[in-house]
């Protein structure tokens, strides 16, 4: 017997006869149901992805090429076809084309994805669901229950919107987002455990202005809930263009609330610097752009800083960027030695300390960070904690290690699919929980004082 899925609309007792799957060949399947129904079920026929697939099957069988190609974790075509059942079990209403009573016609990569045609014959002969919608449907269940959290379909109308991959800051709404468990780590998809929250807002902007909190967990997103996207879904939703109006409905413990946020044009310098004092630096980096390596070495080389005995540097709400950058900034405070080691399923590679670094360790460091400190952000970061170069202080960092790489989907959507991971001097390993900070304080919006900043810079006092 082949595995039948479920309908929602009612409890429906289906059989079929038995069949053989070859690749390359087609193969056809009629289904019949042991109650009365309006429609009777037309079946499915089945074809190899060799087959030159159409859209929308086209989308199913790029995505499982790549996967099975490039994923880190390398996962097993029986998981994910499980994963992609579940996504089209999940499918609510769907938008697309009327449904064709004849047989379906499905394009799978693998003998596995025979239940993948199975559950979407189902759904749409008989709740009258868009094909289309349905297989996309099952690509999404493969990221989202398949894979890690940061690997992500994205469909043609978000592919654009996103620049940095899978950081949660969504700047032209001042504000920085994760999909968080109860014990605070990256999970993935949103539901069930899994919550949006928002984990910073900065001190200007729409989000601060409408008064939004960090901990505010999104329920809603133009109307979109959240539950099952992943974080890289939500986060693509929630961004749009200057002037334009975002509406989230966020949960805290006096109830929900509406919030609507006008997206603005919000710029940064790449770094910022200034002397607290004649013996104190302070350096805040906030990005990993070719500019900023380039800056942070100007900054380095100045008198001042080369007579100062200590320095802040800050790197919160630093969503990443190049790790040519992070490997440049890391490498002026450290002598020799490793920033990180790349690993791929095919290789490790590791990406060592550049010669000619300006601040030996006769300059004191202390590292600022929180839960917006992200990805090349979070490789500095463990570089120089992990070396015993510097304190950390302030609260954990995002907790993402693995690398993405942007795959073009057939039709203009994207594949973001996580590709490689890095860990630490040591074999540290900062996934999901982020890189913990020696000194653990949480700055109080509530103040004007930057409680952070200034137990680092009593740390450096004399």
């Amino acid at each position: 017997m082949t595995r039948l899925v479920p309908i929602v609309a009612a409890a429906l007792l289906v059989s079929c006869s038995p069949t053989t799957t070859v690749p390359g060949s087609t193969t056809t399947t009629q289904l019949t149901t042991t109650t009365e129904l309006a429609i009777e079920p037309a079946g499915y026929e089945m074809r190899a992805c060799s087959s030159a697939p159409s859209r929308p099957w086209s989308v199913l069988c790029r995505a499982v090429e790549l996967i099975a190609t490039n994923h880190i974790d390398n996962p097993e075509m029986a998981s994910l076809a499980a994963a992609a059942v579940a996504g089209v079990e999940r499918a609510q209403s769907l938008e697309g084309a009327p449904v064709d009573r004849a047989p379906l016609r499905c394009t799978i990569p693998t003998e596995a994805f025979e239940g993948v045609c199975e559950a979407i014959a189902l759904r749409s002969q008989l709740e009258g669901l868009a094909v289309q919608g349905l297989v996309e449907a099952a690509v999404h269940g493969m990221f989202r229950l398949g894979l890690d959290p940061f690997s992500a379909y994205l469909e043609p109308e978000y592919a654009d919107r996103l620049d940095e991959l899978g950081s949660g800051h969504v700047y032209s709404l001042g504000m920085i987002l994760g999909a968080r468990s109860v014990g605070g780590g990256a999970c993935g998809p949103i539901g069930n455990g899994c919550d949006l929250v928002v984990l910073a807002v900065f001190d200007f902007g729409p989000a601060y202005q409408q008064g939004v909190l960090p901990g505010d967990v999104v329920e809603t997103i133009d109307g979109l809930s959240t539950f099952g996207l992943s974080e890289t879904e939500a986060v693509a939703a929630m961004h749009d263009q200057p002037g334009v109006t975002t509406t989230m409905v966020v949960r805290r413990e006096a109830g929900s609330v509406s919030k609507a946020l006008v997206h603005e044009d919000i710029r940064f310098d790449a770094v910022e610097f200034t002397m607290i004092t004649a013996d104190v630096a302070y350096l805040r980096v906030n990005d990993f752009s070719q500019e900023a390596a380039q800056m942070v070495g100007q900054i380095l080389a100045r008198t001042e800083v080369q007579a100062a005995s200590g320095m802040i540097l800050d790197l919160r709400d630093n969503p990443g960027g190049l790790v040519l950058s992070a490997q440049a900034i890391a490498s002026q405070f450290l002598d020799g030695g490793l920033v990180m080691t790349e690993e791929t399923r095919q290789r490790s590679v590791d990406v060592p300390v550049l010669a000619g670094g300006l601040a030996d360790s006769s300059l004191q460091l202390v590292v600022l960070t929180n839960r917006g400190t992200a990805s090349a952000g979070e490789v500095v970061a463990a570089a120089l904690q992990g070396r015993g170069r510097a304190l950390i202080v302030g609260s954990p960092t995002f907790g993402k290690n693995l690398i993405q790489q942007v795959f073009t989907a057939p039709g203009g959507g994207e594949y973001r699919l996580s590709i490689a991971r890095w860990v630490g001097p040591g074999g540290m390993d900062i996934g999901g929980r982020g890189v913990q900070p020696d000194v653990a304080i949480e700055d109080d919006i509530a103040t004007e004082i930057d409680e952070v900043a200034q137990t680092a810079f009593q740390l450096l006092i004399p």
